[in-house]
């Protein structure tokens, strides 16, 4: 696998963090080089690799092929190789009458803003439409990414625009991330290129606000949808935890929604601290620091048949039958399938929901009523009256 480029101060991919919270890239930058990637992003970075050359007109990934990235050491396995052909097949679907691979858009970001850059992994062209179209792999799995209002597909867009030197009325941007289960796996978002010429604009304004004296911190939702590297130690998220453990609540205080969802918004981000620090504890372990007050153990010991044949044999000697035939449940069944025979277990299987939670309001999924709520309260203990509602209701009581 070709070296890629060295980052840029300000990558598209980090867009969504630098432009909301202009403090990370300094904080970044004083981190050890082997604090900056993880496993997961090192395996992104061979999967776009691995897609990239195929593209351009290589061959396709091949099941054990492995590189050294980062510092990880990477292995391509089927689930790579299935992430990797449905992304390179979907770019294939979108293509126009001009196409560029991993398209090196850093010379000219730079001419807009010297610390700008990023790679884009497909764009394509019509010329006689004015059509522009760009794609993103996204191999990841545990975070959904939308193409709505994607700043990192935005200035890909526009530096892609830059780099053509050709003239677009309209663009197209599109995010493919085959592994996220549970929704389309390539989405998309339309608007005229004059969008680009503003958005320019208000990224010029956060350029300049990540090289002012002291940068401003802010926690929010990029901290994790971009997998901060200052997750452990960002004293914004220090801030969060700190207000959440100092906030009160009581069973018997009166409702207050404001404080409730300010703690609500603050929980995530703090859970993405926590785990940061652990990650970062646990490493340091492993590298042979000592921490005071914790030590490195093995995990506890699980009993594990010595040679499972012999032992079956043993039990049928004693009249016991040794195997178990229960079936497996839908979600243990599919790691073993492919992505058609994923589609073919949905007919066999059913999603019931076994209950209600709270989301923030921007979630995709249509809220539920209170009326839905008592009618169900309603259907399983007959008519909802104040002493039947455990003490945590009279938390949402006003008085």
């Amino acid at each position: 696998v070709a070296p890629l480029p060295a980052h840029a101060r300000l990558s598209a991919s980090a867009a969504e963090r630098w432009m909301n919270c202009a403090g990370s890239v300094s904080l970044a930058e004083q981190l050890p080089p082997g604090r900056r990637s993880s496993q997961a992003a090192a395996q992104g970075t061979f999967a776009h690799s691995l897609a990239g050359a195929w593209l351009a007109g290589g061959l396709p990934p091949i099941v054990g092929q492995s590189a050294l990235v980062d510092g990880h050491q990477i292995k391509c396995d089927e689930e790579m190789v299935q992430g990797v052909t449905e992304y390179v097949q979907a770019a294939r679907s979108l293509s126009l009458k001009q196409n560029w691979t991993e398209v090196e858009l850093t010379p000219a970001l730079q001419a807009w803003d010297k610390d700008l850059g990023g790679i884009a992994d497909y764009a394509t062209y019509d010329p006689v439409a004015k059509l522009l179209r760009v794609v993103d792999f996204k191999y990841g799995s545990g975070v959904f990414v939308s193409a709505d209002d994607n700043k990192q597909l935005k200035i890909y867009a526009l530096g892609t625009m830059l780099t053509i030197r050709a003239p677009v009325e309209d663009v197209e941007v599109y995010i493919s991330q085959p592994r996220y289960e549970g929704v389309e796996p390539l989405r998309k978002e339309v608007f005229p290129a004059w969008e680009l010429m503003e958005f320019a604009g208000a990224i010029k304004t956060a350029a300049d606000a990540t090289r002012a004296k002291n940068p401003e911190l802010v926690a929010g939702p990029w901290c994790k949808k971009t997998f901060c590297p200052n997750a452990a130690t960002c004293p914004a998220l220090e801030h969060e935890q700190t207000v959440l453990v100092a906030a009160e609540f009581s069973p018997l205080a009166k409702f207050d929604g404001a404080k409730l969802a300010v703690a609500l918004t603050a929980i995530p981000l703090v859970k993405e601290r926590i785990k940061a620090i652990e990650e970062l504890a646990y490493r340091e372990a492993v590298a042979g620091q000592e921490i005071p007050g914790f030590k490195l153990v093995d995990k506890v010991a699980r009993r594990q048949w010595v040679d499972e044949a012999k032992t079956a044999e043993w039990a049928k000697g004693k009249a016991i039958d040794p195997f178990d035939y229960k079936i497996k449940s839908p979600a243990q069944l599919e790691k073993l399938l492919k992505k058609p025979e994923k589609a073919e277990m949905a007919a066999l299987c059913a999603a019931v929901s076994s209950g209600t939670t709270l989301v923030p309001s921007g979630d995709a999924r249509a809220a539920i009523s209170n009326m839905n709520i008592v009618g169900e309260f309603t259907r399983i203990g007959g008519p909802v009256d104040r002493k039947q509602l455990p003490p945590a209701f009279e938390l949402f009581d006003k008085e």
